[in-house]
């Protein structure tokens, strides 16, 4: 269902969606999204596997394409597994981490990377607030781009050598109106 509007009352977060109770839609039926549409397609030059960006901003890729529109799909989506490198400002500029990391998603806009080594957190070489950028080693991406920044550090339930980091996006995807 394509997403029609906000809802006009501030203190709420819905959506008023283009389909109801004659394409199925009930109330308290869970709706999911994993993409979103973006109005260029294949005739603007648009193929599978491009980066979708705002600025210097890495929010998805595209899925497929039409010929006016395309489907892309968002980092936080559960099928994204992408290398990531961390790094931190200092009075001296930037620092980038040595080694890299594995970011997925976890759906519901939340991006996790998995099997950090808990000696990084102890040490404080990896803390929250850093932040998370593209390998700048793929073909897709010429240089690396900003996903977000290490919003929370938890032991790894199933191993403690191990820790999880959250990533909060740096940009909310429901305020994106062009990319």
């Amino acid at each position: 269902a394509r997403v029609l509007g906000e809802d006009i009352v501030s203190w709420r977060t819905s959506r008023l969606l283009s389909a109801g109770t004659w394409h199925g839609a009930s109330s308290g039926a869970a709706v999911v999204s994993r993409l979103f549409t973006v109005n260029q397609g294949e005739d603007a030059g648009v193929r599978s596997g491009l980066a979708i960006l705002l600025g210097e901003t890495l929010v998805g890729f595209v899925e497929s394409t039409g010929t006016h529109v395309c489907r892309a799909t968002l980092l936080s989506d559960l099928s994204v597994q992408m290398k990531v490198r961390i790094g931190r400002f200092v009075e001296a500029g930037f620092i980038l981490r040595d080694g890299h990391f594995w970011l997925h998603g976890a759906g519901d806009g939340r991006m996790v990377i998995r099997d950090v080594d808990r000696r990084l957190i102890d040490g404080r070489a990896i803390q929250v607030g850093d932040r998370v950028l593209s390998d700048s080693q793929t073909e897709v991406l010429p240089a690396a781009l900003t996903i977000g920044r290490v919003s929370e550090i938890t032991p790894d339930r199933d191993n403690q050598l191990f820790a999880v980091l959250g990533v909060r996006g740096a940009l909310s995807v429901d305020s994106l109106r062009r990319v």
